[in-house]
């Protein structure tokens, strides 16, 4: 059976997406909603630097609500949620990369509003990611069924920025904050935003493997630029964020028991005092048997994560539309598997 998809958002992770909908066999582009008048009225194909397909992009969200289609994938930066109650009211199903990794973690009012429409439409919704996502989620997950017991989960992930505010500065500079008063970082809406999707992540991943929570904690240091340097066409002044370091905790008797580790940096400076660790991500599970698995890409394409991000929701599409309705979690869907590709575009 063939599923048709429309892709929702043309941004960096939304283009990877796109092209991952056009290459994968189970699937037929539907539809295309972009936000720059630019992009508005191009072949689909054209756009993501492949052949036609004669699918034409459209900033009209009604001829969207509107289209036949199995599924959406819903990748802007930030969620709306009126436009993701209307497509499940409508009887599309959403896969998103911008929010609902624990859907027990929202509001209780923007739950019940996605469970009803999920009722509505017969339809469901599912949020993954890389991390939060595969690395913090689904990796745990899968590592847990190694454990007779586990004590404690930590993720740490290390990433330099600077290739990334090459090809992303619009997240990494202005939703991100690098380059920025600290103070001003920390009060940013998005990285309170952050924090909620992360923390989710941590109560997502202690409900699948039994651990109780008693409480949460965020915990945020900053890194400052000793000098001035240049990434792309930003400047990085001097006592400007140049280092950011996250910890999300869920604790239970004054310990943490699931905890995620973010430390990020631009401009490749080696912040003294934090801990040393790999490009990357690290896995640890204290337990027995304790197990510590390290994850990487290939660094001479600087899109990796970006395309993982995408094609972990490009490739749950089909899993959640042969879902029961409702909101599926890392907890209610099978493994998510790639699909082969014998012919690359």
């Amino acid at each position: 059976m063939t599923y048709k998809v429309v892709q929702w958002a043309t941004g960096g992770v939304g283009i990877e997406a796109l092209r991952g909908i056009l290459q994968h066999p189970g699937l037929e582009l539907a539809g295309l909603l972009v936000h720059s008048e630019a992009k508005d009225g191009k072949d689909a194909g054209m756009l993501c630097d492949m052949p036609r397909v004669d699918v034409i992009a459209t900033r009209d969200k009604e001829a969207i609500f509107a289209l036949e289609a199995d599924c959406v994938c819903y990748t802007p930066q930030q969620p709306n949620l009126d436009d993701v109650c209307r497509l499940l009211e409508s009887g599309k199903n959403v896969v998103t990369t911008s929010f609902l990794f624990h859907p027990a973690s929202m509001e209780t009012d923007s739950l019940q509003r996605l469970e009803a429409a999920c009722r509505q439409g017969n339809s469901s919704v599912h949020g993954t990611g890389i991390n939060p996502g595969f690395i913090a989620d689904e990796l745990v997950l899968a590592m847990s069924g190694l454990c007779r017991r586990i004590d404690r989960v930590k993720v740490i992930e290390y990433a330099d920025w600077s290739q990334y505010g090459l090809s992303a500065p619009e997240i990494t500079f202005d939703l991100c904050r690098f380059g920025h008063a600290p103070q001003d970082a920390r009060d940013h809406p998005y990285t309170r935003f952050m924090g909620d999707l992360f923390l989710q992540s941590v109560r997502m991943v202690a409900e699948g493997i039994g651990l109780r929570l008693d409480d949460t904690l965020t915990s945020l240091d900053f890194e400052l630029a000793e000098r001035d340097f240049k990434v792309g066409d930003r400047t990085v002044e001097t006592g400007t964020v140049a280092g950011q370091r996250y910890r999300w905790q869920g604790v239970h008797d004054d310990k943490p028991v699931v905890e995620i580790e973010t430390l990020w940096t631009i401009g490749h400076i080696k912040p003294k005092g934090w801990p040393t660790a790999p490009e990357g991500w690290s896995v640890i599970i204290e337990g027995d048997p304790p197990m510590r698995v390290t994850f990487n890409f290939d660094r001479s394409n600087a899109r990796c994560s970006v395309i993982a991000t995408a094609m972990h929701a490009v490739n749950s599409i089909v899993p959640l539309c042969q879902a029961e309705p409702g909101i599926r979690t890392f907890l209610d869907l099978p493994l998510i598997r790639g699909a082969h590709v014998g012919t690359q575009i």
